[in-house]
């Protein structure tokens, strides 16, 4: 199995996850350490207070997000167009 533990990294140390599991569910997991993902039967990763621990054979995809930048503006301006 390929680690992708270096991509996280390079977002960053700290990092939000959005973990979309099989079945449709979903869960975002804010605060993770990302030098301390371990991959293994189970991937382990920490927070501030907890250690979550995911089986990566229940999961579809991954989305990951740096916690350096948050903003809710918009860097490009939005032109609308009526018809």
């Amino acid at each position: 199995m390929q680690s992708l533990k270096s991509s996280v990294e390079n977002l960053g140390e700290i990092v939000t996850q959005i973990i979309h599991f099989s079945k449709w569910n979903k869960r975002t997991f804010k605060g993770i350490v990302t030098a301390s993902i371990v991959q293994g039967e189970f991937t382990k990763m920490m927070t501030s207070d907890r250690m979550i621990l995911v089986n990566p054979n229940n999961v579809d995809c991954i989305e990951v997000f740096s916690e350096k930048e948050k903003s809710n503006t918009f860097t490009h301006p939005i032109n609308f167009v009526t018809i």
